[in-house]
């Protein structure tokens, strides 16, 4: 009897899904993830510094202020937040919220609870601002581009009914 795609078998399915949800849960998600996406950041940096590729000094294609602004604010200002992130978030938890001395305030237990929680947000803040990238990526790529093109298009048919106009006007003369 053939097996169907969606039936639960014990033996081929309980394993894999535990293994599954425990990699992606405790290992992947809260510790591999976020050091990807600040490896990522660090590599793109080094990429930008290396070729000097938010400059203004090639004006070219349809848009080209436009285009090097996006670079500027999608891919520089991003990434440098993503890599700095580590680094601000402890330099903000350790020195402007004197978060060392949250063992003279509360017992051990919480505290230390305190203390890995403050820890985990900062670890994981940077794949709150890969999120935001993306999002205003979409937004810019698509919704602005697409808003700008509209406009050229509205444009561009204002002046064929002019011309048409004025080559109607020019034959009823």
């Amino acid at each position: 009897m053939e097996q169907n795609n969606n039936s639960f078998n014990r033996e081929e399915h309980l394993v894999p899904s535990l293994k599954a949800a425990v990699y992606y849960l405790l290992i992947y998600i809260p510790l591999l993830l976020p050091l990807s996406i600040w490896k990522t950041a660090a590599v793109s940096l080094a990429k930008l510094w290396q070729t000097r590729s938010v400059s203004f000094e090639s004006p070219s294609g349809k848009y080209p202020l436009w285009s090097m602004l996006y670079n500027y604010l999608i891919t520089f200002v991003f990434d440098s937040a993503i890599l700095l992130a580590w680094v601000f978030g402890l330099y903000q938890a350790l020195f402007e919220f004197k978060g060392y001395e949250v063992f003279k305030y509360m017992d051990f237990f919480p505290a230390m609870k305190t203390t890995l929680l403050g820890l985990l947000t900062i670890y994981t803040s940077v794949i709150l601002l890969k999120l935001a990238k993306e999002t205003l990526n979409f937004i810019l790529d698509n919704l602005i581009t697409w808003i700008l093109d509209v406009i050229r298009s509205i444009g561009q048919m204002m002046v064929n009914i002019w011309k048409l106009n004025f080559v109607i006007r020019r034959k009823g003369e």
